[in-house]
């Protein structure tokens, strides 16, 4: 995938070959500690959104500490 395969209803999860390295690095990291269980998966998605929004992106879970729908968001100026 590409970038100019990239809409706003694309999950970014998906395509992370297209997110810029420091990005990746953070998914990387934080999928390492929820996939090892070290802690409770629904504090882990926290700290990891917290971890991503200052790069300008965000993503859903649920109670059952999966993260999905990764999006490009608007960082204030």
């Amino acid at each position: 995938m590409t970038t100019h395969d990239i809409d706003s209803t694309t999950d970014l999860f998906q395509a992370q070959d297209t997110l810029p390295e420091n990005v990746r690095a953070i998914i990387d990291h934080h999928t390492n500690l929820i996939e090892n269980d070290d802690g409770n998966a629904y504090l882990l998605c926290r700290d990891f959104l917290a971890d991503l929004e200052p790069h300008g992106y965000t993503f859903d879970y649920g109670l059952d500490g999966v993260p999905y729908d990764l999006q490009r968001i608007e960082l204030p100026a």
